[in-house]
């Protein structure tokens, strides 16, 4: 009943309700309260209520404990939730930032909680939660993060993939730009050896306004992965002339190292000449 009470009470924004029962019973603050495994602080974020996120975070609320059942994380919840400029929800992060909410560790959460029969086909990630807010294209809360000192080349665990990798691959070219700016290296390759452009040139949707971003700021067009592949041969591969065409006018020439050696040449020898021939027996 406790727990059902704590639910309604978050749910209402009813803090002397949230105070007394969570004084009462502090392990209500650290355990899941609803269906879904959110705990206090995470339906609070859920449903954007900045007095109740304060006061759970002032009563003792962990501001690094993932639900209990997607394991989404509270800066994740908050990432996974589009944001235009000026809207109060801005405050959660600066509420959640200044409680000591890590936007660098390394959580694994599942892509969402909607219309969900089966929580084992819900498709999971192994990232921090400014890789997150990246895929979710989140763009002001990439820039809050930036600001607020996220690793903006803390790679995905699994893969290497940095944030520039996964927004140039996805063809967030806003957050592709947002991070150039805030220092990230056009460069840097992941655990296959792949950069942001090889990411661009075979990722998803249309990803031409980003590759031109990355050439103009300083990517490498003839950088190679690990099995020798440049992007232009990614294209190739692909199919995609728009891209071939774009990588193409902005290279001289790809490296000799991904082409064929020229065929040998060899002397012509004169059949009339005896000294030319040669003769076996």
């Amino acid at each position: 009943m406790r727990v059902k009470g704590f639910r309604e009470a978050i749910f209402d924004g009813k803090l002397e309700t949230i105070r007394h029962l969570a004084e009462k019973r502090p392990r209500l603050l650290h355990q899941s309260i609803d269906a879904d495994g959110n705990t206090a602080l995470g339906l609070a974020i859920l449903l954007s209520d900045v007095d109740t996120v304060k006061e759970l975070l002032d009563l003792g609320a962990d501001p690094n404990l993932a639900n209990g059942f997607d394991h989404n994380h509270p800066l994740v919840i908050l990432a996974k939730i589009r944001q235009e400029e000026g809207d109060p929800r801005q405050q959660l992060a600066d509420i959640l930032l200044e409680a000591g909410s890590d936007p660098n560790c390394i959580v694994r959460y599942q892509a969402d909680n909607l219309n969900r029969l089966d929580a084992t086909q819900t498709p999971s990630f192994c990232e921090t939660p400014f890789l997150c807010a990246v895929r979710y294209s989140n763009e002001i809360f990439v820039k809050k993060l930036c600001a607020k000192g996220a690793d903006i080349e803390l790679a995905n665990e699994e893969t290497g993939m940095t944030a520039l990798m996964l927004a140039s691959s996805m063809g967030y070219n806003n957050i592709v730009n947002i991070l150039l700016d805030a220092g990230a290296d056009p460069n840097q390759v992941d655990y296959q050896g792949n950069a942001a452009l090889h990411h661009a040139t075979s990722g998803y949707g249309e990803n031409i306004e980003c590759i031109k971003t990355l050439i103009s700021r300083g990517a490498n067009i003839n950088i190679s992965n690990e099995i020798g592949f440049t992007p232009l041969m990614l294209a190739k591969e692909n199919w995609n002339d728009a891209v071939v065409k774009l990588l193409t006018s902005n290279s001289s020439s790809e490296p000799q190292s991904n082409s064929l050696p020229p065929p040998p040449v060899y002397d012509k020898i004169d059949p009339i000449n005896d000294e030319k021939m040669i003769s076996f027996i």
